[in-house]
């Protein structure tokens, strides 16, 4: 038992390293706060320029929309890019001055995309993983067509630079664009999007820059006027459909700079000046990726802290090796506190959803829905509705995979994943004996000053890999192990896991909680990985008008090393003060000897009577006389 506290301690220290690397599955995520960056504008030198007439809208791209139409050849990548937890080697253009992503054989909505709040709504309606240096209403002039005495046409290009040390830029220039107003003539500008090719081996995440030169053009006729329509586009990038849906989409606000990543990610300001660099040609609009290491090669390996991406200390080791006690923690860490792991593909969840249970999405109507396969690969068994552009799959992990994981290190299991439905169980298992579905309450134990001690037990024998949490509708203040569970807590979350073999005999654990309510409620309760209904707990509340007790509850309570408590007999007397273990018996004899009608203090070092440390626990401190008896219950943590 004792070397099991200290293994705890050891994970916790460093699981806070962890976890600091863990977010959210939202693209706002991914990137630090917007920033503007000093670099002047740098036309493309050597280009593809995107034909006027290849514009139209998916799937058919027919007919010619340069209105508000995609270049109908999605655009190849000269390095692939993750954006949103994917890889995409190609992209689609729009006129209306952004770019999105989609797989292979994948087109955008066939809906007009000139509603710049495209950026701002998550809806099938517009389209997902875009980047959009100026999204706004906008026109592609042609020189076949618009060409007239008074006119200027318009470019759309593609190309990619190279630097050094070396690595790649890819640039999209839209030069001399109609934006905003097609029936102005004079309302032209030019912009860029660059994506940076990634500098590092183990990720493929890259940064974002947009770049804006000037309004107008000297090739333009000087009769059309100076005037340029730039108010109400909107800059920034957005995500994919991950179950925001209306007025609350993944998106991050580009004009919002210099500012914390929340204000970005709810703003809805729009363009009222150019350029949206802060006023200047020689500043960039910039979005620094925050790289974060994945591994999208095996699905529910185990490795939910990532400790085996490249560059990481268990990288290219075997999985016993690379699977941890830390992998565990993270998992329970993240229930526990309520910071779901990363879902995307490749990231923490990815790997800690061992028993392949944890694949969902979110559908047309916004709502998550797992698929209920447990299938080897993860993109064998998809629904129907999964295969439509906008649909992301994410995963999620439990306190059970916890206990999947801890079951593997005890090496009742030889592999993860685990996807059979039958785990071999070992130790003593009768015909008769009633198997674990649920966790109950043993005898609430007051405290005063409305905390309470809870007893938890199973409501049978179980052997094998166990998990279980619930949260109360009050504050834990401590948690008492008193098996061979792995503990963690939140401000209102308790979260167990394990492997071994459990009675229903002996407590599980004592979670210690202060609540105003005159009930005890254990809600959202989940038992291996089965949701379960509420229990209610009837309180009995001590009386705050009480002015002393016989024997007072001992401080602090729970303790680790010493604790102290008050006795104030009513009479003279012979006395004895003993402790005693949940199961009756006798473990240290504190006083024996005649009492005076006054208080007294005593303490207790948490030894028994050969003087050695007891163990962690539930003990009772008993006071005894001719005419009174009190009892009080002490925890050793």
């Amino acid at each position: 038992m004792k070397l099991y506290f200290r293994l705890t301690v050891i994970s916790l220290l460093i699981l806070s390293a962890i976890l600091s690397q863990t977010s959210q599955a939202q693209v706002y995520s991914l990137y630090e706060p917007v920033t503007i960056v000093q670099a002047s504008y740098k036309p493309l030198e050597v280009y593809t320029e995107l034909n006027a007439a290849d514009f139209a809208l998916p799937p058919n791209f027919s007919p010619t929309d340069r209105d508000d139409g995609y270049y109908k050849y999605p655009v190849q990548l000269p390095f692939p890019f993750e954006y949103n937890g994917v890889e995409y080697t190609q992209l689609w253009v729009n006129v209306n001055g952004f770019v999105c992503f989609t797989q292979p054989g994948r087109f955008p909505p066939n809906v007009k995309p000139n509603v710049n709040n495209g950026l701002f709504i998550q809806s099938p309606s517009f389209p997902n993983n875009v980047i959009a240096p100026f999204w706004g209403d906008h026109y592609y002039r042609s020189t076949t067509v618009d060409i007239r005495d008074k006119y200027i046409r318009s470019s759309i290009r593609v190309g990619w630079e190279v630097y050094d040390p070396p690595y790649r830029v890819f640039i999209v220039e839209w030069v001399d664009l109609n934006i905003m107003d097609k029936t102005l003539q004079s309302s032209v500008a030019t912009f860029q999007l660059r994506l940076y090719e990634s500098q590092v081996d183990f990720s493929k995440q890259g940064s974002i820059e947009f770049a804006y030169s000037r309004t107008g053009s000297p090739n333009l006729d000087p009769s059309v006027g100076t005037t340029v329509v730039i108010r109400g586009a909107a800059v920034g990038i957005k995500g994919e459909a991950s179950g925001i849906r209306g007025d609350d989409a993944d998106f991050v606000n580009g004009l919002w700079y210099d500012s914390d990543i929340d204000s970005m990610r709810i703003s809805r300001l729009k363009t009222d000046q150019w350029p949206p660099s802060d006023g200047a040609t020689d500043k960039r609009i910039r979005f620094t990726a925050i790289i974060r290491k994945g591994d999208t090669l095996w699905w529910g390996d185990g490795d939910a802290n990532l400790s085996k991406a490249a560059g990481n200390k268990h990288f290219r080791m075997p999985q016993n090796r690379f699977v941890t006690i830390e992998d565990a923690r993270v998992i329970m860490h993240s229930i526990a506190t309520s910071v779901p792991l990363d879902s995307v593909r490749g990231r923490e969840a990815f790997h800690g959803d061992v028993n392949h249970n944890g694949r969902f999405y979110y559908n047309r109507f916004g709502v998550k829905t797992f698929i209920p396969w447990r299938s080897k690969y993860y993109w064998q068994d998809m629904p129907d509705d999964v295969y439509n552009p906008e649909i992301q799959i994410l995963y999620q992990v439990t306190e059970y995979d916890a206990s999947m994981i801890l079951h593997y290190l005890a090496a009742r299991i030889p592999t993860l994943p685990w996807i059979l439905d039958t785990i071999p169980r070992k130790g003593k298992f009768g015909v008769d004996d009633l198997i674990a579905t649920n966790i109950v309450n043993g005898e609430i134990n007051s405290l005063g000053n409305n905390v309470y001690t809870i007893p938890v037990y199973l409501n049978g024998y179980f052997s094998g890999p166990i998990g279980f949490k619930f949260d109360v509708n009050g504050e834990i203040l401590d948690v008492c192990n008193t098996s061979a569970l792995q503990l963690m807590n939140g401000t209102n979350v308790l979260v167990a896991a394990g492997s071994g073999e459990f009675d229903n005999q002996s407590p599980i654990c004592l979670v210690t909680v202060r609540t105003e309510s005159n009930e005890l409620t254990l809600n959202n309760i989940r038992f291996n990985d089965v949701e379960l209904s509420p229990i209610n707990i009837t309180l009995n509340k001590l009386s705050d008008n009480v002015e002393f007790e016989i024997l007072e509850q001992n401080v602090p309570n729970p303790f680790t090393s010493y604790t102290t408590f008050t006795v104030n007999v009513p009479s003279e007397g012979f006395y004895t003060i003993d402790v005693y273990d949940i199961y009756g018996n006798k473990v240290q004899t504190i006083y024996s000897g005649r009492l005076l009608s006054q208080p007294y203090t005593f303490n207790w070092n948490g030894t028994d009577i050969s003087g050695s440390k007891v163990s962690s626990g539930i003990y009772v401190l008993k006071l005894q006389g001719k005419d009174y008896s009190a009892t009080k219950k002490m925890i050793l943590n």
